[in-house]
């Protein structure tokens, strides 16, 4: 009786995948017909889930059908001055983000050294993406489908797109002009496959396994619970007993019912933070205007990520109980494993400085290689740090705020962190010839001038193939005689 129900169900399963496979089919045709005919008066809608190798192929097509639909749509849409200007803008930046797969020690190393495994997996499919859209088509299509993507959704977890919605990408690849170039516009592509992938898999991730870790946060549980709490709630009163059992019993009720509203919360919370920790940060009222922010600088959330993420991790902790655990655990490793990579590059003779005022603090030096290990956190961090020092320095009597602010502790820090993260344009009272030289280096991709720079800095050829390895996957090399 057991093996003939469950054939049923295969046989179901089969007849639905049959029918999936020729609505998908049927759809490829539109999608076709629109392309040729230019009708994009319809908009593509989103598939079931995929169980056959045959409708996932179909599924795959479809998803790249949609696509060109879009692309082709945004190309003949008539675009506003500003957006032009927007796209024009960010050119650099796509240029100077393109030829690795950095994501990997930058915006998601953070939550990947305590998730080794979550982050291993996401990686291995983000460097296949790199080298074929159909794979990184195959990814999308199963986080779209993945049982858990409404609740993801409804958390407000992060997932980020190919498409030509400037709002929807990642922000080092907001302009697609590079993406026209010939030849290079396919390595741009292929890096901006590998990022995409790469976070909306670790941000699934680590999503999917805090909530399989904390089961009563499921909907299933809490649910049923705020709806019962809710009804007997509402039953206390309208009964209008005001006797003190009652009363007694009514505050209990809400103080449970408050709590379970709280546990609700701590998945919004830990989603909020997840995207913090992944580069994505939060913007707040100025997310409007994140586009016009990013004119300016080089990645406006990517930046706000780095300074929010200590304080997103202990407002999160301090209020959500629940998150304690999880997030101190990826601070605990992230931390743990920065100091004892420095200790080791100590103990092999390379030099680390402890002292804030110095730019190279908790930066590895060896002789003219400087490497920053934090994933871009270093900055934030270092400012913290020369807080903490001029305050010492203050409670001890050996300065005071005013002589801090005349020597504008911290306003190098600051400072280096705008300049790092602006925009920069080969405008200037120079020479024609550095203005040429100004202007490439605005649009050579960043790992070639890391490279470029140690050769001339007289570096062997291994070491210029070890540093080129390092900024290819999100490593910050500098090299330069201090």
């Amino acid at each position: 009786e057991k093996a003939r129900g469950e054939r049923v169900k295969e046989v179901r399963q089969e007849l639905k995948e049959m029918l999936d496979l020729r609505r998908t089919n049927d759809r490829i045709e539109e999608l076709n017909r629109r392309i040729r005919d230019r009708d994009f008066a319809v908009t593509a809608k989103e598939g079931t889930a995929i169980k056959s190798k045959q409708l996932a192929e179909a599924r795959i097509k479809m998803l790249q059908l949609q696509r060109d639909a879009r692309s082709l749509e945004f190309k003949l849409k008539k675009k506003s001055i500003w957006e032009n200007v927007g796209n024009v803008a960010s050119f650099p930046r796509s240029m100077l983000a393109t030829m690795d797969m950095s994501y990997a020690l930058r915006q998601a190393i953070l939550p990947s050294i305590a998730h080794p495994k979550i982050a291993t997996k996401a990686f291995s499919k983000a460097f296949v993406a790199f080298y074929s859209q159909k794979k990184a088509d195959a990814v999308d299509i199963d986080l779209k489908n993945h049982e858990l993507r409404p609740l993801f959704d409804k958390y407000g977890l992060y997932f980020s797109s190919m498409d030509q919605d400037m709002s929807m990408r990642e922000e080092a690849f907001v302009s697609n002009m590079a993406e026209r170039i010939w030849v290079f516009g396919k390595v741009v592509l292929a890096s901006e496959r590998n990022m995409v992938t790469g976070l909306n898999l670790l941000r699934a991730g680590l999503m999917t396994d805090f909530l399989s870790k904390n089961p009563h946060l499921s909907g299933k549980v809490l649910e049923p619970k705020t709806k019962a709490l809710a009804k007997e709630i509402k039953d206390l009163e309208e009964s209008r007993d005001e006797s003190p059992e009652k009363r007694k019993a009514y505050d209990k009720k809400i103080k449970d019912l408050t709590e379970l509203q709280r546990q609700e919360q701590a998945k919004y919370a830990y989603a909020r933070y997840v995207n913090i920790a992944t580069g994505r940060g939060d913007l707040g009222k100025m997310s409007g205007a994140a586009e016009t922010l990013s004119l300016f600088f080089f990645a406006p959330r990517f930046a706000a990520s780095r300074i929010q993420a200590p304080f997103a991790a202990i407002n999160a902790m301090r209020k959500h109980p629940e998150l304690l655990k999880e997030i101190g655990k990826q601070w605990a490793f992230y931390l743990g494993t920065g100091q004892t990579m420095i200790q080791l590059a100590r103990l092999a003779g390379a030099s680390v400085s402890i002292d804030a005022d110095d730019s190279d603090w908790g930066k590895i030096v060896i002789g003219n290689i400087h490497i920053d290990i934090w994933g871009g956190e270093q900055q934030p961090m270092r400012l913290i740090a020369l807080a903490a020092k001029g305050a010492r320095q203050t409670h001890r009597g050996e300065t005071s705020v005013g002589a801090l602010l005349e020597q504008g502790t911290g306003k190098n820090v600051i400072g280096q962190k705008i300049e790092g993260k602006t925009i920069p344009t080969p405008i200037g009272d120079v020479n024609i010839p550095w203005r040429a030289v100004s202007a490439l280096s605005k649009v050579i991709p960043i790992i070639v001038q890391s490279g470029a720079e140690a050769y001339t800095e007289g570096e062997d050829p291994k070491t210029v193939v070890s540093i080129l390895l390092g900024e290819s996957l999100g490593l910050s090399i500098s090299v330069y005689k201090r």
